[in-house]
This record gives C-alpha cells, structure tokens and sequence, in this order.
C-alpha cells in the first residue's frame, strides 16, 4: 500500500504496534494507522474548513498546528482535546452510540465542538504568546490554568451539540430546588451525578449569556481570561456584563422552565409507592420483571440485584458485582439474562463492549460465553436461545446474532447484517420466532425495524407523535388483561424541541409481533420515567432524582396517555444488507493527499515548562509528582502517541504543608521523626523521569536526588513496571508489578541504627554513602469500590503479596573490607586466632546472609460500607463505614501490623466561600487503633526465606507497639482555573500510645498536582 514507516504501540492511544501514516493538511497533522483510513479521509477533507470556521467563531488571532491521532482500538467513540502533555486531539475510532449520532456527521461534530474549545482555551496576549512560544510551550493557558474552571472550559465545547439528556439534569435539580450556583458549578464534583450536572449547568449557562447578551460580549470573556487577570472570573465577568456573576447566575437559573403540569407531578409522587423507599443511595437501571423476582443494575453499589417480594425476606440479594453495565435485556423464557457492560482492556483508554448470559436459574455465568457485542438481547429460533447484538469489530455497524453455545471462540455468526456510516442500529429486541426488531437512525429520522433472519425480509415503521420525539430504548413486556395475554413494546422517550424529562410509551403488538397502536406519556413525572416495565394493570420504572434513583411502581390507570401514530414505511429483501465501498487508500489516489511516513522525532524537539511544580517523589506506581515550590518541571513533547515522556525538574524549595508534634515520645517515634526530619531538610532537588509505553506494559525509569548546600543528599534511582488484568466486571483486578530501586544518603535507612551510623555530610561518593538495592516482584487482587453517596463508603477486600530481595551496600562494602584484611592477615583479631581461607569464606557467605534479605510479605484490606443500617441524611453519613488492614512481615522492621479505623460522623458539604476562594468537598472524623509487632534489627536478624528460622526468633523478640487515634480529613478545591478540577485532601492526626503515654500531632496535604 505504501511504505512501512514506525512500528508504534502506545497505552492511552495504541494497543499494539501498528504502521501509521501522516496526511498533512493546512492546519493538521493526521496520524493514524491504515484501519482508519476511511476516517483520515473524513478529516483530511474537512478539518481545515472547519478551523476556520472555529477561527471566526471564536475570534482567534494565532494560527497553530496540531496533530489529529486518530486509533481504531476502542469499541467507545470519542474525540478528546488535550493540551497536556501534548496539544493535540485524540480519536478512539468507535461506532457512535445513540446518543452521540446525528444527523451530519457525528465525528466532525464532535470534533468541532473539541476543536472551538482548544481555541477558546489557546487565547492569549501578545505578551502571553510569546511566553508560550518561546519559554513555557503550548500548554501554558491562562484562560485554563489561572482563570476559567474546567466546567466552564469543556462547556466551549457542548455548545455545538443538542444535549438534552444534560439539559433535563437542570430541570430536576430545579424541581428539587437543588440548583447549583455558580460557584458550586465551578469546582469539580465527585458524588453523582458528579461533573455532568455542573457541565451541563456551565453550557446551559454560555448559552443563556450568547442568547441574552450577544456573542459579542461571550467572546470577550475568553479574550479577557487570556491574560492573568487579577480578580479571577468575578472580575472578568463583572468587567465584562457590569453585573455579578451572582446576579447573572440568578437570571439564568430563572430561564430554566419548569414543567407545566407540577401539580398533576406531585399528586401522582404522592401516590407512586416506591420498592425502597428509606433508600437514598441507590442508581437502579436496567431493571427486569422476571418470574425470580425484581432483577436490576445498581450503579452506586456495582452490582446486580434481585428482590423477590413474595420470599420470606423481603430483602434484595446480591447476584454479582458489575461495573459499567450499559443493558440487561431478558430471555423470551425469562430464565436468562444478557448483559452488556464495558470492559477495559490493555489500558483505562481502551475499552471493548461485551455481552455475557447470566442464568437466573441456577444464579451463574453459562461457562465460556462471551460476546463482543453491542446492545446484546435473547432472541428465539426453533426453540432455540440465540444472542444478537451490535459487533464494533468493523468501521461499519453490524447486527450479528450467535449460537447460544458452550464456546463461541471457533464459531461464526449465523446471521449478519451491516449498515451504513449514516445509519445506526440500537435497542436490539425479540420479535416473535426467528424475528428480531430494533430502533434504527437514519439521518434525522427513526424508524421501528422488523427483520427476519432466514429470509432477510425487512419491515420499517416511523413512529410519531404531534411533536418531536426521541424514542431511547425497547422493552419487551408481557401483560394481561381479562384473562387475554398481550405483548407489548415500552419505551422511554423525550421531547427534542423543549427541556421536558424523559417519558414512557408503549407499543401494542399483533400476534406477530407487528405494531399495531403506540401511546405516549403526556405529562412529565418528577425525575422522569425510565425503563418501564409494564406488567398488567401496574408499570414498574425508575425515577432519576438529582443525588439518587428511586425504584417505583404506579398503576397504569393514574398516567395519561395519547395516541400516536405508526406510518409503515419501508419493506424490502436486504438479505446481504449494506456492501460499503472500497477504502480510498490506494496508489492511484495518494497524489490527492500529502502523505508522508510517520517520524516521531519530528515531534520531540519542544518542550513544556510547569513553573513552580517541582517533582517532589517519584514511583513505578505514581509516576512523577509535583508538589508546589520553587522550581520547574521541563517536558519534552512526548511523541503524539505518547510512546515516550520524559520530564526534567530542578527544585530550590518545596512548600512544606506537613507539620509534627511529639510529646513524651518512645526512642522509636524520634528515630523515625528524626530520618523524616533529615529527609525535609534536603529541600533542594533534580529528578528526571521516563516512561515508554511502546511495549506491551509500560516501562518506567527515574531518578531523583534531594540535597542540601552542607553535602548531605538522598538519591533514589528507580526502573521497573506495573500492570493489572480486569476480573470480572472491570473494578475486580489482579495487579502485578517489577521494581528495582537503588538508593544512596548521608542517612542511613534503618531508623533502629540512628547513632549506631553516624550521618555524613560533606559530598561523600555514592561508594562511600550509605547505599542499598532492593528488587520486588508482588502480585495482588483487589475489588474495593465506591459502596453509596459518598467515598467515605466503600466495600470490598484486596490482598497480594511482595516478594522482595534487599542488598546492603555499605555493609557488603564492609565485608568486603573485613574478607581482604581475613585473607591478607591485616585484619585485628587474637595472636592465637588465624583463619584458613575456607574459615574466611564461611564467615563471608553467614554474614552476607544477616546483611542482604530475601522476603514474602504479605497484606490485606477491607472495606466494610455500614456498620449500622442508617443512611445519608442531609449530606450527614451516618453509617459508620469501617476499614481494616493486616501487613505481615512486609516492612523492615515490622513483623506484623494491623490497623482498623471506623469513621464515627462524616459531612457531604459540596459548597464554599466564594470570597476566600475555597470550596469544600467533605469532612469526616475517624476513630482507630493500629497494633504493631516491632523487632530491632540491630539484634534480631531479619526474616528471610533462606534462613527460615528468623521469622520465629523475629516473632519472639517483637515489641508491643499500639496507639489510638483520631483523624479528621477535609478535602477542599479552588475554582480558579487548573486547582478547579483539583481535589486537595487536608489531614489532622491525632494518636496517643498508651504504652508510653506519648502522644504524637501530624498535620498533612495530600494532592496529585
């Protein structure tokens, strides 16, 4: 096809080595490789006249040059716009979802609205301009690190999009009269609904200011937030408007409409009965009528429940943990169930869709069934269970259908139909014996399909009502009415012409499943109505409030619905279905593009500079990270595939937020305070650090070396790698990991020889440092997950074990010197005493055993959510979540630690003081107790799988060494520009032991900057 260029695999943008090709444009560098082919085409043809349409829309004064990575390995579409740590856009390749598609073309859209908001984000002066140019690189923006939010920012680019699902979040949280200010809209909001409600309340709000005030004055907001502004976003807006912020906000909460119809939506809230109604923590979805019982997905809880009200109980039961779960449809048996979840491969960024078949009747996963599909239901053919779905293995969307078999990994579809770029299947369903009927998008229309599998027979309805409707999903439910048993197809639907919440509907259906009349809802409920179950005179369905789900049920009797209209439209033999073209790239048509071979170096020569984050610590888990200080980081532009980034920091100080008191303190307490304390007063630093991700796990290489103008330093060098493997339903992992360290100081390591090895200053050669090695290989498994509103819940258990190996440098550096004077006969020992070479080689290989160790530690953790049966109430958590860990002989030192904190009260606050520039996320005050098993190692030989009799005399010389604590965390953000999208944890300890009576006050800020 044309020349093989660079073989490149990179975490986060390509799974594995692949050949990629460079299409030049005016403005862009399109890098993808041939499986995208037809996409490059897409961009190379139209991304330059949409720069400059963006161009004039925003107002932008500078041209750049960006590169467009465009990679095929994600079943999920998406265009992300990123300035770190490398300006450019990222396309995961995937079919669009229902949501996503429209009428014109779905990736350009979404690559506009991407492609306004780098704009906006690029603005600056001349004089900021040159900085970025010259000294601080591309992703120096005031307009996003010093000024506007990050809900603002990514609201730049929703405004091209008809997002009505995040418009309805405004609605409900109005109806609750739990409207966000704008300062809550600014910061970034991590319990449900999480970011979508204040992005959607910042996009709602640039559109009210376009639609009020004029585009003209919107755009200066971002011309204004180009430069460092020094009263921040109140001030440019009040610059700007000539009002508040505050008094601007009031004016766009006061456009958002309510529904009409509030007195018919709390009469009828009244009367709903709700199946849990003390639970406020719940997000039901997906849910199931089945002859075992309520079947439904709880997103808060990650997990997949059953309640049947007819058992002894009364209680919902846990059927399996699950994460990411988009569908759960039911077989025509009711005994099965499919589900459709997104599962994370090799990186978080590559995700596939997959399909599994629970069986409710025996309450397990059918062994060895997993479809890569879609949008996956149970049809029937001949009394025979079949699984259909939508396949993302192609450019195209394809329905496929399956065997229901044992193994599928040699079989290949009985059925398979492919449809066009503009088309788009979803909401797959049963439609009587060897049928399958399904939603289909074409262009701005929708239509009801019919499709029969042996024949290929195809039947389409349009499906209206008196104004503009959406229909979201189908579900198959069966219902009886005198005795006559009906079938009948719900759904949930929304108005697009307005800010109404979702609905429901139904369709009835002839004995062939053909429709026959359909009803919509005609007035709004509160938290709307989704997944509708219809099963006789009753309709069970969720409500979305705005903090929670609620599981209700109504009688059909007390909804009013109207009568559409069902136009059959089309019938036709598509027995083959759609036959896409030929891919463009071929050699007759190279001359139209200019294309080139792929050179990373090309990409590597500028660099970033983050002033005033020095890196502070490195680790193969963590990375690299920055702490606040005097000091800079400098990266080199990773190539745009990030195969390879390497960052370089010199730092002078470090902001110190960390403060200790000790009182009456044990001997131990000020040994370890007093090597915490030499480690601070090396404040001055250099550090390099390197990742490569072009290899199947990622490679990680660092070094970082903490010192002082008196010679004294600590060096650390670190390579090594970490990975996990899902387990299940994505938050279940197995983690593995390979790290080598080697370290170098003035101080040595081991808090139990302060005084025995005097501190060194004045330079000395790492040879002549205190210096060790230490290589691990751990391997772990870990499901903790969020387990309700707040993070303060959470359930689950991890565990694993490290099998470490530490060498002594400056002891075996000792021993060296002992073993040349043995042998030479220099060494000092009794005029009697001589020792013949065996004797000296002996003493060598015991003392390199009691100076070097090979270790297994181990560990586990859990989670327990609730201790007692309260919930949230008023933000308050009153369920005593608890946590308890267990470490054996897994830090020197330490034969065993234990620990086991409970959290006696915690707050949800989610608010701030705009004045002071702080917003508070959470408080909670703990209370614990930690027991530890010292030994010294100064007397104790330390516990080693070669000398296996010293973990008994280790466990007979341990110390008792307990204390009770309290903690009491705040977590706070900023809403001023990049410390927006920031969570800044603040730590106060208390812990006392009595053994001792020495009490110990530790204050800390923990960040990830």
């Amino acid at each position: 096809m044309l020349f093989v260029l660079a073989e490149l695999s990179a975490e986060g943008v390509l799974s594995h080595p692949r050949k990629v090709y460079v299409i030049t444009t005016q403005h862009f560098d399109i890098l993808f490789p041939k499986e995208c082919a037809r996409t490059a085409k897409l961009f190379a043809d139209n991304a330059d006249s949409l720069y400059e349409s963006a161009k004039i829309q925003i107002g932008s004064k500078y041209d750049f040059r960006i590169p467009i990575v465009i990679s095929p390995d994600s079943d999920t579409l998406s265009i992300r716009y990123t300035a770190s740590p490398y300006n450019r856009f990222v396309i995961m390749d995937g079919i669009p979802t229902s949501e996503q598609f429209c009428s014109d073309d779905t990736k350009l859209n979404l690559f506009y609205g991407q492609l306004c908001m780098a704009m906006a984000s690029s603005i600056r002066t001349p004089f900021q301009q040159f900085l970025a140019d010259v000294i601080t690189g591309s992703n120096y923006q005031p307009v996003a690190l010093l000024n506007l939010p990050f809900s603002f920012i990514e609201s730049r680019s929703r405004l091209v999009q008809n997002d009505y699902d995040a418009l309805t979040i405004l609605v409900q949280a109005k109806i609750e009269d739990k409207f966000p200010s704008y300062y809550q809209a600014s910061v970034t909001y991590d319990i449900y609904p999480g970011n979508d409600l204040i992005i959607a309340a910042c996009t709602a709000f640039s559109a009210y200011l376009i639609q009020a005030y004029g585009y003209e004055k919107y755009s200066e907001i971002w011309n204004e937030s180009g430069t460092i502004h020094p009263f921040l976003m109140a001030g440019i807006f009040y610059k700007i408007y000539g009002k508040t912020i505050q008094s601007l906000w009031k004016e766009f909460e006061d456009s958002i409409p309510l529904p009409e119809n509030l007195e018919y939506m709390q009469e009828r809230n009244e009367i709903t009965q709700k199946i849990f109604a003390e639970d406020t923590e719940g997000l039901y979805s997906n849910v199931l009528i089945t002859d075992y019982g309520i079947v439904w997905y709880d997103a808060m809880r990650h997990e997949v429940d059953i309640y049947d009200k007819n058992s002894k109980s009364k209680i919902r039961r846990l059927l399996f943990l699950a994460d990411d779960v988009e569908k759960m449809t039911l077989s025509p048996d009711g005994r099965y169930v499919a589900v459709t979840y997104t599962q994370i491969k090799t990186g978080v960024t590559f995700k596939k869709k997959v399909a599994w078949i629970y069986d409710l009747k025996e309450r397990e996963f059918l062994d060895s069934q997993e479809y890569c599909l879609r949008d996956a239901a149970i049809i029937r053919r001949n009394n025979e269970n079949l699984v259909a779905g939508i396949a993302l293995n192609d450019e195209f969307p394809k329905i496929q259908v399956w065997n229901f078999t044992e193994d599928i990994e040699d079989e290949k579809p009985i059925y398979e139909r492919k449809f066009s770029l503009n088309e788009l299947p979803y909401s797959l369903i049963y439609a009587g014996d060897d049928n399958l009927a399904f939603l289909l998008k074409v262009q701005n229309n929708q239509y009801l399909v019919k499709l029969n599998l042996s024949t290929g027979y195809e039947q389409r309805w349009k499906l209206s009502q008196n104004n503009n409707i959406k229909i979201n999903e189908l579900y198959l439910c069966k219902t009886e009415s005198e005795g006559i048993q009906k079938n009948i197809y719900a759904f949930e639907f929304k108005n697009t012409d307005g800010f109404g919440l979702s609905r429901m509907g139904y369709i009835t259906l002839d004995d062939d499943y053909n429709p026959e009349k359909i009803y919509f809802q005609q007035f709004d409920l509160s938290g709307g109505a989704y997944y509708p179950q219809f099963v006789n005179d009753k309709v069970y369905f969720v409500s979305k409030k705005l903090n929670h789900n609620e599981l209700c049920i109504l009688p059909v009797s007390e909804l009013n619905f109207e009568e559409g209209k069902i136009l059959q439209s089309k019938t036709a033999s598509l027995e083959k279905g759609y036959e896409p073209p030929e891919i463009f790239f071929d050699k007759k048509n190279l001359d139209e593009y200019k294309l080139s071979r792929y050179f990373p170096l090309k990409y590597l020569y500028p660099f970033d500079l983050s002033p005033f984050l020095p890196i502070k610590n490195i680790s193969i888990d963590e990375g690299a990270s920055k702490w606040p200080g005097l000091g800079a980081t400098i990266g080199t532009h990773s190539d745009p595939f990030i195969n390879n980034n390497i960052l370089v920091s010199a730092g002078w100080n470090f902001f110190d937020m960390s403060l200790t008191k000790i009182f009456n303190g044990s001997q131990r307490i000020f040994k370890e305070e007093m090597l915490d304390e030499n480690a601070e007063n090396k404040s001055k630093s250099f550090a390099a650090f390197m990742e490569n991700t072009s290899t199947p796990v990622d490679i990680k290489v660092g070094a970082l070396l903490k010192y002082n103008f008196d010679g004294e330093y600590d060096f650390l060098g670190i390579a090594g790698t970490s990975w996990q493997v899902p387990v299940g339903m994505n938050f279940s992992n197995l983690s593995f990991g390979i790290q080598s360290e080697y370290e170098a100081s003035t101080d040595y390591y081991d808090p139990d020889y302060v005084g025995v090895y005097k501190s060194l200053n004045n330079w000395p050669s790492f040879e002549d440092a205190y210096s060790l090695f230490r290589f691990s290989l751990s391997a772990g498994y870990g499901n903790i997950h969020q387990y309700g509103q707040s993070p303060y819940e959470k359930r689950g258990i991890r565990f694993g074990a490290r099998l470490y190996s530490i060498w002594d440098l400056y002891e075996i550096k000792l021993l060296e010197k002992t073993r040349k004077e043995l042998l030479e006969g220099t060494a000092s020992l009794n005029e009697n005493e001589k020792l013949t070479e065996a004797q000296v080689n002996e003493f060598y290989q015991e003392n390199m055993l009691n100076i070097s160790q090979l270790n297994l530690g181990m560990y586990v953790d859990i989670s327990i959510p609730r201790l007692t049966p309260l919930h949230i109430k008023n933000g308050w958590v009153l369920s005593v979540p608890a946590k308890v860990s267990l470490e054996l002989f897994n830090t020197t030192g330490v034969a065993l630690d234990t620990k086991a904190e409970i959290l006696l009260i915690g707050k949800e606050i989610h608010n701030g003081f705009p004045f002071l520039q702080l917003y508070f996320s959470r408080f909670g005050i703990y209370a614990g107790y930690d027991l530890k098993l010292n030994y010294d190692t100064t007397k104790v030989g330390r516990p080693d799988l070669r000398k296996r009799e010293n973990y008994g005399k280790v466990l007979t010389e341990t110390t008792l060494d307990d204390n009770i604590f309290v903690t009491i965390n705040l977590d706070l953000s900023s809403p001023i520009g990049f410390l927006s999208s920031k969570v800044i944890g603040t730590v106060f300890k208390i812990s006392y032991y009595p053994r001792t009576n020495a009490t110990v006050l530790n204050f800390n800020v923990v960040a990830n900057f």
